[in-house]
Protein backbone atom coordinates (compact mmCIF):
# COMPACT_ATOMS: atom_id res chain seq x y z
CA UNK A 1 0.00 0.00 0.00
CA UNK A 2 2.83 2.40 0.88
CA UNK A 3 4.56 1.73 -2.46
CA UNK A 4 1.34 2.45 -4.38
CA UNK A 5 0.72 5.70 -2.52
CA UNK A 6 4.30 6.77 -3.16
CA UNK A 7 3.92 6.04 -6.86
CA UNK A 8 0.68 8.02 -6.90
CA UNK A 9 2.44 10.96 -5.27
CA UNK A 10 5.23 10.76 -7.84
CA UNK A 11 2.75 10.65 -10.70
CA UNK A 12 0.96 13.65 -9.24
CA UNK A 13 4.29 15.48 -8.99
CA UNK A 14 5.05 14.63 -12.60
CA UNK A 15 1.58 15.83 -13.63
CA UNK A 16 2.13 19.12 -11.89
CA UNK A 17 5.45 19.66 -13.63
CA UNK A 18 3.64 19.56 -16.96
CA UNK A 19 1.42 22.44 -15.86
CA UNK A 20 4.07 24.69 -14.31
CA UNK A 21 7.70 25.16 -15.15
CA UNK A 22 10.06 22.80 -13.37
CA UNK A 23 11.77 25.57 -11.41
CA UNK A 24 8.43 27.14 -10.40
CA UNK A 25 7.06 23.78 -9.22
CA UNK A 26 10.05 22.81 -7.08
CA UNK A 27 10.45 26.36 -5.71
CA UNK A 28 6.82 26.36 -4.70
CA UNK A 29 7.10 22.86 -3.23
CA UNK A 30 10.14 23.70 -1.12
CA UNK A 31 8.54 26.98 0.06
CA UNK A 32 5.37 25.20 1.20
CA UNK A 33 7.39 22.47 2.91
CA UNK A 34 9.48 24.96 4.84
CA UNK A 35 6.43 27.01 5.79
CA UNK A 36 4.98 23.84 7.34
CA UNK A 37 7.77 23.87 9.94
CA UNK A 38 8.48 27.61 10.01
CA UNK A 39 7.22 27.99 13.58
CA UNK A 40 9.67 25.35 14.88
CA UNK A 41 12.94 26.88 16.19
CA UNK A 42 15.77 25.89 18.48
CA UNK A 43 13.65 27.14 21.35
CA UNK A 44 10.66 24.93 20.56
CA UNK A 45 9.76 21.94 22.69
CA UNK A 46 11.44 18.60 22.13
CA UNK A 47 8.16 17.07 20.99
CA UNK A 48 7.65 19.80 18.34
CA UNK A 49 11.25 19.48 17.15
CA UNK A 50 11.01 15.69 16.76
CA UNK A 51 7.73 16.00 14.87
CA UNK A 52 9.24 18.57 12.49
CA UNK A 53 12.30 16.37 11.92
CA UNK A 54 10.11 13.35 11.20
CA UNK A 55 8.07 15.41 8.72
CA UNK A 56 11.20 16.60 6.87
CA UNK A 57 12.70 13.09 6.86
CA UNK A 58 9.55 11.74 5.25
CA UNK A 59 9.58 14.46 2.62
CA UNK A 60 13.27 13.89 1.85
CA UNK A 61 12.71 10.14 1.50
CA UNK A 62 9.82 10.80 -0.89
CA UNK A 63 12.04 13.08 -2.95
CA UNK A 64 14.76 10.41 -3.07
CA UNK A 65 12.26 7.87 -4.35
CA UNK A 66 11.13 10.39 -6.93
CA UNK A 67 14.73 10.93 -8.06
CA UNK A 68 15.33 7.18 -8.31
CA UNK A 69 12.21 6.75 -10.41
CA UNK A 70 13.17 9.60 -12.72
CA UNK A 71 16.77 8.27 -13.02
CA UNK A 72 15.56 4.77 -13.81
CA UNK A 73 13.23 6.10 -16.51
CA UNK A 74 15.98 8.26 -17.99
CA UNK A 75 18.55 5.43 -17.98
CA UNK A 76 16.07 3.05 -19.60
CA UNK A 77 15.81 5.42 -22.56
CA UNK A 78 19.54 5.97 -23.14
CA UNK A 79 21.42 3.00 -21.59
CA UNK A 80 22.35 -0.01 -23.71
CA UNK A 81 22.66 -2.33 -20.66
CA UNK A 82 19.03 -1.66 -19.81
CA UNK A 83 18.00 -3.09 -23.19
CA UNK A 84 19.77 -6.46 -22.83
CA UNK A 85 17.13 -9.26 -22.90
CA UNK A 86 16.42 -10.64 -19.46
CA UNK A 87 17.18 -14.27 -20.40
CA UNK A 88 20.64 -13.21 -21.60
CA UNK A 89 21.20 -11.25 -18.40
CA UNK A 90 20.31 -14.24 -16.26
CA UNK A 91 22.73 -16.49 -18.17
CA UNK A 92 25.54 -14.00 -17.53
CA UNK A 93 24.56 -13.67 -13.88
CA UNK A 94 24.63 -17.47 -13.50
CA UNK A 95 28.25 -17.55 -14.73
CA UNK A 96 29.16 -14.76 -12.32
CA UNK A 97 27.64 -16.65 -9.38
CA UNK A 98 30.19 -19.44 -9.93
CA UNK A 99 33.11 -17.19 -10.85
CA UNK A 100 32.82 -14.30 -8.37
CA UNK A 101 30.95 -15.24 -5.17
CA UNK A 102 30.53 -12.76 -2.29
CA UNK A 103 33.29 -13.17 0.28
CA UNK A 104 35.41 -11.58 2.95
CA UNK A 105 38.82 -10.29 1.86
CA UNK A 106 41.79 -9.44 4.05
CA UNK A 107 42.60 -5.73 3.97
CA UNK A 108 45.56 -4.75 6.16
CA UNK A 109 44.37 -5.67 9.68
CA UNK A 110 40.71 -6.35 9.02
CA UNK A 111 38.33 -8.35 6.85
CA UNK A 112 36.18 -6.43 4.43
CA UNK A 113 33.08 -7.61 2.67
CA UNK A 114 33.36 -8.07 -1.09
CA UNK A 115 29.99 -8.26 -2.83
CA UNK A 116 31.30 -10.24 -5.78
CA UNK A 117 28.63 -10.92 -8.38
CA UNK A 118 26.00 -9.10 -6.28
CA UNK A 119 27.46 -5.83 -7.57
CA UNK A 120 25.43 -6.33 -10.75
CA UNK A 121 22.32 -5.46 -8.73
CA UNK A 122 23.77 -1.94 -8.31
CA UNK A 123 24.09 -1.25 -12.03
CA UNK A 124 20.51 -0.27 -12.79
CA UNK A 125 16.94 -0.95 -11.73
CA UNK A 126 16.24 -3.50 -14.48
CA UNK A 127 19.31 -5.56 -13.58
CA UNK A 128 18.39 -5.51 -9.91
CA UNK A 129 14.80 -6.54 -10.60
CA UNK A 130 15.96 -9.40 -12.86
CA UNK A 131 18.45 -10.71 -10.27
CA UNK A 132 15.98 -10.53 -7.40
CA UNK A 133 13.31 -12.32 -9.42
CA UNK A 134 15.54 -15.35 -10.16
CA UNK A 135 15.76 -17.36 -6.94
CA UNK A 136 18.34 -19.78 -8.39
CA UNK A 137 21.01 -17.06 -8.24
CA UNK A 138 20.73 -16.88 -4.47
CA UNK A 139 20.95 -20.60 -3.69
CA UNK A 140 24.76 -20.78 -3.35
CA UNK A 141 26.21 -20.05 0.10
CA UNK A 142 30.00 -19.85 0.22
CA UNK A 143 32.25 -20.69 3.16
CA UNK A 144 33.28 -17.12 4.11
CA UNK A 145 30.03 -15.28 3.54
CA UNK A 146 28.72 -12.93 6.25
CA UNK A 147 25.67 -13.70 8.37
CA UNK A 148 23.63 -10.82 6.95
CA UNK A 149 24.18 -12.00 3.38
CA UNK A 150 23.42 -15.57 4.45
CA UNK A 151 20.03 -14.52 5.78
CA UNK A 152 19.36 -12.47 2.63
CA UNK A 153 20.21 -15.42 0.38
CA UNK A 154 18.11 -17.85 2.40
CA UNK A 155 15.19 -15.48 1.91
CA UNK A 156 15.80 -14.68 -1.75
CA UNK A 157 16.45 -18.30 -2.74
CA UNK A 158 12.74 -18.93 -2.12
CA UNK A 159 12.97 -22.52 -0.83
CA UNK A 160 15.21 -23.66 -3.69
CA UNK A 161 17.70 -26.50 -3.03
CA UNK A 162 20.88 -25.01 -1.54
CA UNK A 163 24.53 -25.39 -2.54
CA UNK A 164 26.52 -24.94 0.67
CA UNK A 165 30.26 -24.67 1.31
CA UNK A 166 31.19 -24.69 5.02
CA UNK A 167 34.72 -24.30 6.37
CA UNK A 168 34.69 -24.95 10.11
CA UNK A 169 37.98 -23.11 10.44
CA UNK A 170 37.00 -19.82 8.76
CA UNK A 171 33.20 -19.75 8.37
CA UNK A 172 31.20 -17.49 10.68
CA UNK A 173 29.73 -19.79 13.41
CA UNK A 174 26.40 -17.98 13.01
CA UNK A 175 26.35 -18.99 9.36
CA UNK A 176 26.92 -22.64 10.31
CA UNK A 177 24.03 -22.40 12.78
CA UNK A 178 21.69 -20.96 10.17
CA UNK A 179 22.47 -23.70 7.63
CA UNK A 180 23.14 -26.85 9.64
CA UNK A 181 21.50 -26.05 12.96
CA UNK A 182 17.94 -25.87 11.62
CA UNK A 183 16.43 -29.07 10.17
CA UNK A 184 14.15 -27.15 7.78
CA UNK A 185 17.18 -25.49 6.13
CA UNK A 186 19.47 -28.50 6.40
CA UNK A 187 16.93 -30.54 4.49
CA UNK A 188 17.03 -28.02 1.63
CA UNK A 189 20.73 -28.73 0.98
CA UNK A 190 21.41 -30.51 -2.33
CA UNK A 191 25.20 -30.03 -2.49
CA UNK A 192 27.27 -29.87 0.68
CA UNK A 193 31.02 -29.29 0.95
CA UNK A 194 32.50 -29.57 4.45
CA UNK A 195 36.07 -28.44 5.08
CA UNK A 196 37.40 -29.42 8.49
CA UNK A 197 40.97 -28.40 9.26
CA UNK A 198 41.06 -29.54 12.87
CA UNK A 199 38.53 -31.98 14.30
CA UNK A 200 39.07 -30.76 17.89
CA UNK A 201 37.82 -27.29 16.94
CA UNK A 202 34.44 -28.63 15.81
CA UNK A 203 31.64 -29.32 18.25
CA UNK A 204 30.40 -32.90 18.34
CA UNK A 205 26.87 -31.49 18.08
CA UNK A 206 27.58 -30.55 14.45
CA UNK A 207 28.54 -34.12 13.63
CA UNK A 208 25.33 -35.40 15.19
CA UNK A 209 23.32 -33.00 13.02
CA UNK A 210 25.21 -34.15 9.92
CA UNK A 211 24.35 -37.79 10.59
CA UNK A 212 20.66 -37.12 9.96
CA UNK A 213 19.35 -38.00 6.47
CA UNK A 214 19.11 -35.17 3.96
CA UNK A 215 16.38 -36.01 1.42
CA UNK A 216 17.58 -33.55 -1.27
CA UNK A 217 21.31 -34.25 -0.88
CA UNK A 218 22.90 -35.15 -4.22
CA UNK A 219 26.55 -34.26 -3.65
CA UNK A 220 28.64 -34.54 -0.48
CA UNK A 221 32.28 -33.46 -0.31
CA UNK A 222 34.35 -33.92 2.84
CA UNK A 223 37.81 -32.33 3.04
CA UNK A 224 39.51 -33.45 6.23
CA UNK A 225 42.89 -31.90 7.03
CA UNK A 226 44.58 -32.48 10.38
CA UNK A 227 48.10 -31.79 11.66
CA UNK A 228 47.78 -33.67 14.95
CA UNK A 229 48.92 -37.27 14.63
CA UNK A 230 46.64 -38.28 17.51
CA UNK A 231 43.48 -36.86 15.92
CA UNK A 232 40.70 -39.28 15.10
CA UNK A 233 38.37 -39.05 12.15
CA UNK A 234 34.82 -37.78 12.71
CA UNK A 235 32.46 -40.36 14.10
CA UNK A 236 30.08 -39.97 11.16
CA UNK A 237 32.65 -41.82 9.02
CA UNK A 238 32.07 -44.98 11.03
CA UNK A 239 29.76 -47.70 9.76
CA UNK A 240 26.08 -46.80 9.31
CA UNK A 241 26.67 -43.16 10.36
CA UNK A 242 27.75 -41.70 7.03
CA UNK A 243 25.52 -38.78 5.92
CA UNK A 244 25.37 -39.69 2.23
CA UNK A 245 21.96 -41.32 2.14
CA UNK A 246 20.93 -41.26 -1.49
CA UNK A 247 23.75 -38.91 -2.60
CA UNK A 248 24.82 -39.53 -6.18
CA UNK A 249 28.20 -37.78 -5.83
CA UNK A 250 30.55 -38.30 -2.91
CA UNK A 251 34.08 -36.95 -2.40
CA UNK A 252 36.20 -37.71 0.65
CA UNK A 253 39.63 -36.09 0.72
CA UNK A 254 41.83 -36.82 3.73
CA UNK A 255 44.88 -34.62 4.18
CA UNK A 256 47.58 -34.77 6.85
CA UNK A 257 46.19 -37.51 9.04
CA UNK A 258 48.59 -40.12 10.32
CA UNK A 259 48.36 -43.36 8.36
CA UNK A 260 46.53 -45.30 11.08
CA UNK A 261 43.99 -42.47 11.48
CA UNK A 262 42.88 -42.46 7.84
CA UNK A 263 39.56 -44.07 6.92
CA UNK A 264 39.79 -47.78 6.24
CA UNK A 265 38.13 -49.79 3.49
CA UNK A 266 35.87 -51.36 6.12
CA UNK A 267 34.66 -47.90 7.18
CA UNK A 268 34.02 -46.78 3.62
CA UNK A 269 32.11 -49.79 2.32
CA UNK A 270 28.81 -48.51 3.89
CA UNK A 271 28.97 -45.63 1.38
CA UNK A 272 28.24 -48.14 -1.38
CA UNK A 273 25.62 -49.96 0.64
CA UNK A 274 23.62 -46.80 1.42
CA UNK A 275 24.01 -45.08 -1.96
CA UNK A 276 22.74 -47.28 -4.80
CA UNK A 277 22.35 -44.17 -7.03
CA UNK A 278 26.01 -43.26 -6.66
CA UNK A 279 27.39 -41.74 -9.87
CA UNK A 280 30.66 -40.15 -8.74
CA UNK A 281 32.92 -41.37 -5.94
CA UNK A 282 36.31 -39.88 -5.05
CA UNK A 283 38.24 -41.36 -2.12
CA UNK A 284 41.62 -39.80 -1.41
CA UNK A 285 44.00 -41.25 1.21
CA UNK A 286 42.41 -44.40 2.61
CA UNK A 287 43.93 -47.64 3.86
CA UNK A 288 43.16 -51.27 4.68
CA UNK A 289 42.30 -52.17 8.26
CA UNK A 290 45.57 -54.10 8.45
CA UNK A 291 48.20 -55.41 6.05
CA UNK A 292 47.73 -59.14 6.56
CA UNK A 293 46.93 -59.85 2.89
CA UNK A 294 50.42 -59.55 1.43
CA UNK A 295 50.56 -63.24 0.50
CA UNK A 296 46.83 -63.68 -0.17
CA UNK A 297 46.11 -65.37 -3.54
CA UNK A 298 43.85 -63.85 -6.15
CA UNK A 299 41.04 -66.31 -5.35
CA UNK A 300 40.50 -64.62 -1.98
CA UNK A 301 39.91 -61.27 -3.70
CA UNK A 302 37.58 -62.78 -6.30
CA UNK A 303 35.39 -64.47 -3.65
CA UNK A 304 34.22 -61.26 -1.95
CA UNK A 305 30.56 -60.31 -2.17
CA UNK A 306 30.19 -57.43 -4.62
CA UNK A 307 27.89 -54.43 -4.22
CA UNK A 308 26.33 -53.34 -7.52
CA UNK A 309 26.76 -49.70 -8.55
CA UNK A 310 24.91 -49.62 -11.89
CA UNK A 311 24.86 -45.80 -12.13
CA UNK A 312 28.53 -45.20 -11.35
CA UNK A 313 30.18 -42.91 -13.92
CA UNK A 314 33.38 -41.78 -12.22
CA UNK A 315 35.50 -43.59 -9.64
CA UNK A 316 38.74 -42.13 -8.25
CA UNK A 317 40.69 -44.02 -5.59
CA UNK A 318 43.98 -43.22 -3.84
CA UNK A 319 44.92 -45.87 -1.31
CA UNK A 320 47.91 -47.41 0.43
CA UNK A 321 49.12 -51.02 0.54
CA UNK A 322 46.32 -53.28 -0.76
CA UNK A 323 43.49 -50.79 -0.06
CA UNK A 324 42.62 -50.20 -3.73
CA UNK A 325 42.34 -53.88 -4.77
CA UNK A 326 40.52 -54.66 -1.52
CA UNK A 327 37.88 -52.05 -2.30
CA UNK A 328 37.65 -52.97 -5.98
CA UNK A 329 36.92 -56.60 -5.17
CA UNK A 330 33.82 -55.53 -3.18
CA UNK A 331 32.10 -53.36 -5.80
CA UNK A 332 30.72 -54.06 -9.25
CA UNK A 333 31.67 -51.25 -11.65
CA UNK A 334 29.94 -50.66 -15.01
CA UNK A 335 32.12 -50.97 -18.09
CA UNK A 336 31.10 -47.41 -19.10
CA UNK A 337 32.70 -45.83 -16.02
CA UNK A 338 35.77 -43.58 -15.89
CA UNK A 339 38.18 -45.05 -13.33
CA UNK A 340 41.36 -43.53 -11.92
CA UNK A 341 43.48 -45.48 -9.45
CA UNK A 342 46.52 -44.21 -7.58
CA UNK A 343 48.53 -46.77 -5.67
CA UNK A 344 50.61 -45.58 -2.71
CA UNK A 345 52.81 -47.41 -0.24
CA UNK A 346 55.31 -46.69 2.50
CA UNK A 347 57.44 -49.53 1.22
CA UNK A 348 59.88 -49.40 -1.64
CA UNK A 349 58.34 -52.28 -3.57
CA UNK A 350 54.98 -52.90 -5.17
CA UNK A 351 52.32 -54.65 -3.12
CA UNK A 352 51.65 -58.13 -4.57
CA UNK A 353 47.89 -57.49 -4.77
CA UNK A 354 48.40 -54.65 -7.25
CA UNK A 355 48.93 -57.20 -10.00
CA UNK A 356 45.37 -58.47 -9.31
CA UNK A 357 43.78 -55.15 -10.38
CA UNK A 358 43.29 -56.13 -14.06
CA UNK A 359 41.22 -59.11 -12.93
CA UNK A 360 39.16 -57.05 -10.44
CA UNK A 361 38.07 -54.42 -12.97
CA UNK A 362 35.17 -55.09 -15.37
CA UNK A 363 37.04 -54.87 -18.69
CA UNK A 364 39.36 -57.88 -18.49
CA UNK A 365 39.15 -61.43 -19.76
CA UNK A 366 38.19 -62.68 -16.29
CA UNK A 367 34.96 -60.65 -16.40
CA UNK A 368 34.20 -61.49 -20.06
CA UNK A 369 35.39 -65.02 -20.66
CA UNK A 370 33.40 -65.46 -23.87
CA UNK A 371 34.42 -62.15 -25.44
CA UNK A 372 37.27 -62.29 -27.91
CA UNK A 373 37.61 -58.55 -28.60
CA UNK A 374 39.29 -56.06 -26.30
CA UNK A 375 37.36 -53.22 -24.66
CA UNK A 376 39.94 -50.56 -25.57
CA UNK A 377 41.51 -49.97 -28.93
CA UNK A 378 44.82 -48.61 -27.62
CA UNK A 379 46.82 -47.72 -24.54
CA UNK A 380 48.72 -44.51 -23.68
CA UNK A 381 51.69 -45.24 -21.45
CA UNK A 382 53.57 -42.70 -19.33
CA UNK A 383 56.65 -43.02 -17.15
CA UNK A 384 57.40 -39.60 -15.65
CA UNK A 385 57.62 -37.51 -12.47
CA UNK A 386 58.17 -40.58 -10.30
CA UNK A 387 54.66 -41.66 -11.16
CA UNK A 388 53.90 -44.65 -13.30
CA UNK A 389 50.77 -43.73 -15.27
CA UNK A 390 48.75 -45.85 -17.63
CA UNK A 391 45.56 -44.64 -19.29
CA UNK A 392 43.29 -46.59 -21.58
CA UNK A 393 40.89 -44.72 -23.85
CA UNK A 394 38.03 -45.83 -26.06
CA UNK A 395 37.33 -44.49 -29.55
CA UNK A 396 33.82 -45.96 -29.73
CA UNK A 397 30.82 -43.61 -30.02
CA UNK A 398 28.76 -42.91 -26.91
CA UNK A 399 30.17 -43.05 -23.36
CA UNK A 400 33.95 -43.18 -23.32
CA UNK A 401 35.20 -45.37 -20.48
CA UNK A 402 38.71 -44.59 -19.31
CA UNK A 403 41.11 -46.33 -16.94
CA UNK A 404 44.14 -44.68 -15.38
CA UNK A 405 46.50 -46.48 -13.00
CA UNK A 406 49.39 -44.64 -11.39
CA UNK A 407 51.62 -45.05 -8.39
CA UNK A 408 52.96 -42.32 -6.12
CA UNK A 409 55.19 -44.66 -4.14
CA UNK A 410 58.88 -43.86 -4.31
CA UNK A 411 61.61 -46.31 -5.15
CA UNK A 412 59.98 -48.10 -8.09
CA UNK A 413 61.84 -48.83 -11.28
CA UNK A 414 60.48 -49.30 -14.74
CA UNK A 415 60.18 -53.08 -14.35
CA UNK A 416 57.00 -52.85 -12.22
CA UNK A 417 55.24 -50.77 -14.85
CA UNK A 418 56.27 -53.14 -17.62
CA UNK A 419 55.01 -56.14 -15.66
CA UNK A 420 51.68 -54.42 -15.00
CA UNK A 421 51.23 -53.50 -18.66
CA UNK A 422 51.91 -57.10 -19.65
CA UNK A 423 49.17 -58.27 -17.26
CA UNK A 424 46.68 -55.80 -18.75
CA UNK A 425 47.59 -57.04 -22.22
CA UNK A 426 47.15 -60.67 -21.16
CA UNK A 427 43.72 -59.76 -19.76
CA UNK A 428 42.75 -58.38 -23.21
CA UNK A 429 42.40 -54.73 -22.21
CA UNK A 430 44.08 -53.32 -25.34
CA UNK A 431 45.51 -54.37 -28.67
CA UNK A 432 48.43 -51.94 -29.01
CA UNK A 433 50.23 -49.00 -27.38
CA UNK A 434 49.70 -45.81 -29.36
CA UNK A 435 51.75 -43.25 -27.36
CA UNK A 436 54.55 -43.27 -24.81
CA UNK A 437 55.76 -40.53 -22.44
CA UNK A 438 59.08 -41.00 -20.65
CA UNK A 439 61.55 -38.98 -18.60
CA UNK A 440 65.27 -39.35 -19.33
CA UNK A 441 66.12 -40.89 -15.95
CA UNK A 442 64.01 -43.93 -16.87
CA UNK A 443 65.25 -44.52 -20.41
CA UNK A 444 68.79 -45.80 -19.88
CA UNK A 445 69.95 -49.35 -19.29
CA UNK A 446 67.99 -52.61 -19.50
CA UNK A 447 64.75 -50.93 -18.39
CA UNK A 448 64.22 -49.21 -21.71
CA UNK A 449 64.98 -52.44 -23.59
CA UNK A 450 62.27 -54.20 -21.60
CA UNK A 451 59.87 -51.30 -22.22
CA UNK A 452 60.49 -51.37 -25.97
CA UNK A 453 59.77 -55.11 -26.00
CA UNK A 454 56.24 -54.73 -24.58
CA UNK A 455 53.44 -56.47 -26.51
CA UNK A 456 51.67 -54.03 -28.79
CA UNK A 457 54.38 -51.35 -28.66
CA UNK A 458 55.47 -52.07 -32.23
CA UNK A 459 52.49 -49.97 -33.36
CA UNK A 460 53.55 -46.96 -31.27
CA UNK A 461 52.89 -43.72 -33.20
CA UNK A 462 53.94 -40.97 -30.78
CA UNK A 463 56.94 -40.75 -28.42
CA UNK A 464 57.24 -37.84 -25.98
CA UNK A 465 60.42 -37.29 -23.96
CA UNK A 466 59.98 -34.97 -20.97
CA UNK A 467 63.01 -33.27 -19.43
CA UNK A 468 62.66 -31.18 -16.23
CA UNK A 469 63.19 -27.54 -17.19
CA UNK A 470 64.14 -26.32 -13.70
CA UNK A 471 67.50 -28.09 -13.50
CA UNK A 472 69.07 -29.35 -16.72
CA UNK A 473 71.30 -32.36 -16.17
CA UNK A 474 73.85 -33.59 -18.68
CA UNK A 475 73.02 -37.15 -17.62
CA UNK A 476 69.46 -36.61 -18.84
CA UNK A 477 70.77 -35.51 -22.22
CA UNK A 478 72.96 -38.59 -22.40
CA UNK A 479 69.94 -40.77 -21.67
CA UNK A 480 67.97 -39.09 -24.47
CA UNK A 481 70.85 -39.77 -26.84
CA UNK A 482 70.94 -43.38 -25.67
CA UNK A 483 67.21 -43.79 -26.35
CA UNK A 484 67.35 -42.17 -29.81
CA UNK A 485 70.39 -44.23 -30.67
CA UNK A 486 68.48 -47.38 -29.69
CA UNK A 487 65.60 -46.36 -31.95
CA UNK A 488 67.88 -45.49 -34.89
CA UNK A 489 70.12 -48.57 -34.89
CA UNK A 490 68.59 -51.97 -35.67
CA UNK A 491 68.92 -54.73 -33.10
CA UNK A 492 69.47 -58.36 -34.04
CA UNK A 493 66.56 -60.73 -33.56
CA UNK A 494 66.73 -64.49 -32.90
CA UNK A 495 67.52 -65.10 -36.57
CA UNK A 496 70.45 -62.69 -36.55
CA UNK A 497 68.75 -60.11 -38.78
CA UNK A 498 68.44 -56.43 -37.94
CA UNK A 499 65.11 -55.22 -36.47
CA UNK A 500 64.40 -51.51 -36.08
CA UNK A 501 62.70 -50.55 -32.79
CA UNK A 502 59.27 -48.87 -32.98
CA UNK A 503 58.82 -49.31 -36.74
CA UNK A 504 55.46 -47.42 -36.77
CA UNK A 505 56.81 -44.30 -34.96
CA UNK A 506 55.69 -41.11 -36.74
CA UNK A 507 55.85 -38.27 -34.19
CA UNK A 508 58.64 -37.28 -31.76
CA UNK A 509 58.03 -34.71 -29.01
CA UNK A 510 60.86 -33.22 -26.91
CA UNK A 511 59.48 -31.41 -23.88
CA UNK A 512 61.98 -29.20 -22.03
CA UNK A 513 65.14 -29.91 -24.05
CA UNK A 514 67.12 -26.63 -24.28
CA UNK A 515 67.59 -25.24 -27.75
CA UNK A 516 71.30 -24.79 -27.01
CA UNK A 517 72.08 -27.95 -25.10
CA UNK A 518 75.76 -27.66 -25.93
CA UNK A 519 78.07 -30.31 -27.25
CA UNK A 520 77.35 -33.90 -26.43
CA UNK A 521 79.22 -34.93 -23.26
CA UNK A 522 80.51 -31.34 -23.01
CA UNK A 523 83.52 -31.86 -25.34
CA UNK A 524 84.12 -29.36 -28.17
CA UNK A 525 85.12 -32.03 -30.68
CA UNK A 526 81.74 -33.77 -30.33
CA UNK A 527 78.65 -32.80 -32.35
CA UNK A 528 75.94 -30.59 -30.96
CA UNK A 529 72.63 -32.10 -29.79
CA UNK A 530 70.62 -30.67 -32.69
CA UNK A 531 73.06 -32.34 -35.10
CA UNK A 532 72.55 -35.63 -33.29
CA UNK A 533 68.78 -35.20 -33.51
CA UNK A 534 68.85 -34.54 -37.25
CA UNK A 535 71.08 -37.59 -37.56
CA UNK A 536 68.42 -39.64 -35.79
CA UNK A 537 65.79 -38.60 -38.34
CA UNK A 538 68.19 -39.31 -41.19
CA UNK A 539 68.99 -42.83 -39.97
CA UNK A 540 65.29 -43.64 -39.56
CA UNK A 541 64.66 -42.44 -43.11
CA UNK A 542 67.59 -44.40 -44.52
CA UNK A 543 66.11 -47.59 -43.06
CA UNK A 544 62.69 -46.97 -44.58
CA UNK A 545 60.99 -45.95 -41.31
CA UNK A 546 60.89 -42.14 -41.44
CA UNK A 547 59.26 -39.79 -38.94
CA UNK A 548 56.93 -37.11 -40.29
CA UNK A 549 56.38 -34.79 -37.33
CA UNK A 550 58.58 -33.17 -34.69
CA UNK A 551 57.53 -30.97 -31.77
CA UNK A 552 59.85 -29.17 -29.33
CA UNK A 553 58.35 -27.56 -26.22
CA UNK A 554 58.45 -24.81 -25.17
CA UNK A 555 58.56 -23.67 -28.78
CA UNK A 556 59.79 -20.12 -28.03
CA UNK A 557 63.01 -21.54 -26.57
CA UNK A 558 63.61 -24.15 -29.28
CA UNK A 559 63.13 -22.15 -32.47
CA UNK A 560 66.54 -23.01 -33.89
CA UNK A 561 66.20 -26.70 -33.10
CA UNK A 562 62.67 -26.94 -34.50
CA UNK A 563 63.57 -24.98 -37.63
CA UNK A 564 66.49 -27.22 -38.51
CA UNK A 565 64.58 -30.47 -37.95
CA UNK A 566 61.55 -29.27 -39.90
CA UNK A 567 63.80 -28.15 -42.74
CA UNK A 568 65.31 -31.62 -42.85
CA UNK A 569 61.89 -33.33 -42.74
CA UNK A 570 60.80 -31.31 -45.77
CA UNK A 571 63.89 -32.28 -47.79
CA UNK A 572 65.26 -35.57 -49.01
CA UNK A 573 68.94 -34.71 -48.51
CA UNK A 574 70.57 -36.55 -45.61
CA UNK A 575 74.18 -35.51 -46.26
CA UNK A 576 74.15 -32.90 -43.47
CA UNK A 577 74.19 -35.45 -40.65
CA UNK A 578 76.77 -37.43 -38.76
CA UNK A 579 76.85 -41.10 -37.80
CA UNK A 580 75.09 -42.14 -34.60
CA UNK A 581 77.57 -44.02 -32.40
CA UNK A 582 76.72 -47.62 -31.60
CA UNK A 583 77.96 -47.14 -28.03
CA UNK A 584 77.68 -43.98 -25.93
Amino acid sequence: MQRRSDDAAICEALRQTTVAGNSDFWTSYVRKTLLHVADVTEFSSQQATQAAQAFLDAEMEAMKRTMRTLSARRNAMVSFVSRIPEDVLLQVFAYLVDDDPPRLVQHEYEHRRCLGWIRVTHVCRSWRDAALADSSLWARIECDITIDWTLAMLSRSNERPLIVDVDFDSSDPQVVVEIIGYPSRRQRVSELCLRIDRIQAVSQDWFEDLEEPAPLLESLSLHLIENDDDAALPMFLSAARIPVYGASRCTIVVGKYAYDKRPSVEQLIPIFQTSPRLQTLILDQFRPQDDNMRDTPIDMFLNYHRIRLPHLRTLTLHGDHHAVPLLLCQVEIPTSAVVSLELGSYQADAHPSWSFIPQLLPWGAAAHRHQADTHFESLDLGVHSRELTMSVTSCDPGPHPRLTVRTSAKGFDIHFLVDLVEIFYAQKYFTHISSLIVEPEYVAGPGIDKLLALPGISRLLKLQIRMPSIVFKMSNLKNVIYLLGTLALPAEDSRGTGVLKLPALRHLVLDGVPSKAGNIFGFPDKPRFEEFLVGFFAHRRSRGKPLFQFTAMPSDETVELTSRVEKYLESSDSSDVFDIPAEL
